[in-house]
């Protein structure tokens, strides 16, 4: 960690810790509720009834799932947006859980109403996911337990709409926090799932835009970026599992991400994070020059916010150690042992 750093903003993750820097990524970015992605709905409404009498009294929803009026699930949206956006205004960490907790079963509730609706279920995955987020790192059971209910909220959207491109993304990001969470070797085999997520959600050229600088189409880009980047080009690695990492491909995903919203930090430090990569790689001085020079304008950058001012340590951090580059994904440094991947890949 560079000096200067402080200790919340380091406790803080970035894809496949966050794709897409967390915050920014989901537009405005802990403890989920348990069992909330994979709970029944009835689970979802006793959650609701457990909130606390100052929702039970803005809300009188009807008893069964699947039965409120349209108006009450006007109400159940307008609340659960409330509570996120009280979420992404603050930079404490605990505070900011709870509010993502209570309202992703709003979220969960509205996809489960009037034949279901994707928004609600990825919307509700997106809470779930960086509820887990904001707990600390060493807290791996719960955040594997957000991070597989976030990925049971997407599955139930892709039910919904299996062209839900939104679910997509945020499938892939549940996946791969559930990856570097418990180890990365330890779902290799489900890298050519990850990738067909990415390339078919590209391929439907999402327009969902939260404002003009976060967009469903550029976190896509972002993920695949980083995706194609981590995954090894090793050759075997696309014979036994029908993909492998192209970091060509990974930077001109960075370079499409930053072209759709310039004023990302977090999509400026991963086109210098893949220039450095890149550089190193291809013992390629003139892009580990050009990755260097990326990272210093991050750095001279005034930070805006928590947010920022993590993507200038993990700036600092790459001028550190730019020949590790390919393996950085925010709250660590992947060691890429062939051996290790051989035998999961078995």
């Amino acid at each position: 960690m560079s000096p200067g750093t402080s200790t919340e903003v380091a406790k803080i993750q970035r894809w496949p810790g966050r794709a897409g820097g967390g915050w920014q990524l989901a537009q405005r970015d802990g403890r989920s509720a348990r069992g909330l992605g994979a709970g029944s709905l009835l689970a979802s409404a006793l959650l609701l009834m457990a909130l606390g009498p100052a929702l039970a009294s803005e809300f009188e929803i009807s008893a069964a799932p699947g039965a409120a009026t349209a108006d009450e699930v006007a109400r159940l949206w307008a609340k659960a947006n409330e509570l996120e956006d009280k979420a992404f205004e603050l930079d404490e960490s605990e505070q900011a859980r709870q509010y993502l907790s209570q309202a992703a079963p709003l979220f969960e509730r509205v996809g489960a109403e009037q034949g279901g609706t994707t928004q609600g279920y990825w919307r509700a995955a997106r809470a779930t996911w960086l509820a887990g987020e904001f707990l600390p790192l060493d807290a791996t059971d719960a955040k594997m337990e957000a991070f597989n209910d976030a990925l049971t909220l997407t599955d139930r959207g892709l039910s919904v709409n299996p062209d839900c491109a939104e679910c997509m993304l945020w499938k892939f990001i549940a996946m791969g926090r559930l990856r570097t969470t418990s180890g990365v070797w330890e779902g290799i085999r489900q890298v050519s799932d990850m990738a067909e997520l990415l390339d078919r959600a590209i391929e439907l050229d999402p327009t969902h835009r939260d404002n003009e600088h976060n967009s469903t189409l550029g976190n896509l880009h972002y993920s695949s970026a980083i995706f194609y980047r981590l995954v090894p080009d090793w050759f075997w690695i696309g014979w036994v599992l029908g993909v492998k990492g192209d970091k060509e491909r990974a930077l001109d995903h960075s370079h499409r991400a930053l072209a759709l919203h310039p004023q990302r930090l977090d999509y400026q430090v991963e086109v210098g994070t893949q220039l450095l990569c890149l550089g190193s790689v291809r013992d390629d001085s003139m892009r580990t020059k050009q990755g260097l020079d990326v990272m210093r304008a991050a750095i001279a950058r005034e930070a805006r916010g928590v947010d920022e001012t993590r993507e200038i340590m993990f700036a600092r951090i790459m001028l550190e150690e730019p020949d590790r580059a390919c393996g950085y994904v925010g709250d660590k440094l992947l060691e890429m042992d062939e051996k290790a991947a051989r035998r999961a890949a078995r």
